[in-house]
């Protein structure tokens, strides 16, 4: 039985995964769907041919596999804005912005990195936390923040992002995952029991629906590879 962590119950962190798996299994499917029925770019595929000698084996499967990652990637940013969203005091919004704490006085949009949106998308992203601070009234103590789970530089404290005034900060993931929590390592710990918590969540799931996906324990060598990524994107350096 995995860890119970302090900051969430074991049944909502169960549902945040639960969905997670769910929509990762999903993706796969259109993945292979989608291979069939969009209609494909062939110069992307023929420049890939040409440079690689890639076979028509090795092309589909690129593809398939660039569409499978776009679906992880959202399940996660998905997963992210559960488990923020479960802490308490804290809900999800139904639309607009992610995630807010309303007696804390907090609203927050979560990105998974720092470079998955351009100059443009995060302003208009800055300019929906600076609506919502406005629509609370300027002297009610509001904050925003447009959280970067993986940030371009781990450790660096809030900036602040909004127009002059305006308290709207930029934050890495677990800098908010600890102001959300409370608990200093939080994301750390969320990083840490995901394993046990997606296996227990496949093992859960009919057969059918698994298609032939591995569900059993993480290679040690692979556990090991992703820690090292983990401390990278997200524990400052010396």
């Amino acid at each position: 039985m995995p860890d119970t962590l302090s900051f969430i119950s074991d049944a909502d962190f169960d549902a945040a995964v639960d969905e997670l798996v769910g929509r990762i299994l999903r993706a796969r499917v259109n993945a292979s769907t989608n291979l069939i029925k969009n209609v494909r770019d062939p110069i992307p595929l023929l420049v890939e041919a040409c440079v690689f000698g890639h076979n028509i084996e090795t092309l589909n499967r690129n593809d398939q596999e660039r569409s499978l990652a776009g679906g992880v990637a959202s399940a996660v940013g998905n997963f992210h804005q559960d488990v923020l969203g479960s802490m308490p005091g804290w809900r999800r919004l139904p639309k607009g912005l992610d995630v807010v704490h309303d007696e804390r006085r907090i609203v927050a949009e979560v990105k998974n990195k720092h470079n998955t949106m351009n100059s443009a998308n995060k302003e208009r992203v800055i300019e929906r936390v600076e609506e919502f601070l406005k629509r609370q009234g300027a002297r009610q103590g509001w904050v925003g923040y447009l959280v970067m789970i993986v940030p371009k530089t781990p450790g660096q404290n809030p900036v602040e992002i909004g127009r002059p005034n305006t308290p709207v900060f930029g934050i890495d993931g677990m800098q908010f995952y600890a102001l959300a929590s409370g608990v200093e390592d939080a994301l750390q710990q969320v990083y840490s029991q995901l394993p046990e918590r997606i296996l227990d969540s496949m093992e859960r799931r009919s057969t059918d629906l698994l298609d032939g996906s591995g569900s059993g324990p993480i290679a040690p060598e692979t556990r090991e590879f992703c820690d090292d990524l983990f401390r990278r994107a997200h524990l400052p350096t010396d």
